[in-house]
């Protein structure tokens, strides 16, 4: 995992949450942690999606509530085996 990857995401979450998530640790569950909803999450990962150029599958969305997963996800993505 890149601290730099998650830094990136650490500061899109702050934007699309709207609260800061500097205290957010790589994994925490975002929906316990912040108190996001699932529009708030979905907003979230469709922040990622476009910014690196990527897509969550549908089946793996529920799956996806902490910045270690998230990055994880990208960076399987970048290696090519994002299922």
């Amino acid at each position: 995992m890149s601290d730099a990857l998650i830094g990136e995401l650490r500061t899109l979450l702050t934007e699309v949450v709207g609260k800061d998530a500097e205290d957010v640790q790589p994994g925490d569950d975002l929906v316990e942690k912040l108190g996001i909803d699932s529009l708030t999450g979905l907003r979230f990962l469709a922040v990622i999606e476009k910014k690196y150029e990527l897509r969550f599958p549908d089946h793996h969305l529920a799956d996806i509530r902490s910045l270690d997963k998230v990055s994880e996800f990208i960076i399987e993505s970048r290696e090519g085996g994002a299922a």
